[in-house]
C-alpha cells in the first residue's frame, strides 16, 4: 500500500512516548535494576529497529533513510530535536490516524486455487453503495474463480468456493448481502 514506510516511521515515532515512560522507571530503578532495564531498552530501542528491519543499515539504504526522513520533515510530519532524534508532530499523528484508518479498509488481494466442481453455484449479491470497494472486489474474485455474469449481480459458475474466500466475505462484513446456491447434480437446491 502506497504509504507504509511513513505509516511505519510514524508508527514507531508515536510509540517513542513510551520510551520515554521507560527512561523514567530506569532513573527510578535502584542501581542493578536500572543498569537491567537500560540495557534491555537499547536492544529495543524504536530507531534500531526501524533502521535495521527495514533497511539493513547498508551506507546507501541508510542514506535513503534520511533522505525519507527529511521529506518527512519538509511536509511537517516530524521534526528533528536537539540532538539527533526524529520527533512527530501534530499533524504527523493525524497524518498516523488516517493512514492507519486506510490501511484497516484496505480489502485484501489473493489468488484463490481453482478447483472445479460437478454441482452449479450461483451467488446473488445486493451489497451497498457504501460498499462499492467491497463490491468490485467480490466482481473480480468471483471472475477470477471462473463464474460468469447472468446479470451484473448475478455469477454462476462451477468452481468450489474456497473456504479461505468464505471467511473473507464475513471478514469484509459483506456475507449478509450475498446468497449463494448451490445446485446439486440431481438438481436438488441447497442454499449456503
Amino acid at each position: 500500500m502506497r504509504g507504509d514506510l511513513t505509516l511505519k516511521i510514524l508508527e514507531i515515532l508515536d510509540s517513542m512516548i513510551s520510551t520515554t515512560a521507560d527512561l523514567l522507571d530506569i532513573f527510578t530503578s535502584g542501581y542493578y535494576g536500572s543498569y537491567r532495564k537500560a540495557k534491555r531498552l537499547s536492544f529495543n530501542y524504536p530507531y534500531r529497529d526501524l533502521k535495521t528491519n527495514f533497511l539493513n543499515n547498508s551506507g546507501a539504504k541508510n542514506q535513503k533513510f534520511y533522505a525519507f526522513c527529511y521529506n518527512l520533515q519538509k511536509r511537517g510530519l516530524i521534526k528533528k530535536t536537539k540532538g539527533k532524534y526524529w520527533k512527530i508532530t501534530k499533524e504527523g499523528k493525524e497524518k498516523f490516524r488516517v493512514l492507519k484508518r486506510r490501511k484497516k479498509l484496505t480489502i485484501p488481494v489473493k489468488k484463490y486455487k481453482i478447483k472445479k466442481g460437478a454441482d452449479v453455484i450461483i451467488i446473488i449479491f445486493d451489497i451497498p453503495e457504501r460498499e462499492k470497494k467491497k463490491r468490485d472486489w467480490l466482481r473480480r474474485v468471483l471472475y477470477s474463480l471462473d463464474f460468469s455474469m447472468l446479470q451484473r449481480s448475478v455469477l454462476i459458475g462451477k468452481t468450489v468456493l474456497p473456504q479461505e474466500f468464505i471467511k473473507d466475505l464475513k471478514d469484509l462484513e459483506i456475507s449478509q448481502y450475498i446468497k449463494i446456491i448451490v445446485i446439486k447434480e440431481g438438481g436438488k437446491i441447497q442454499e449456503l
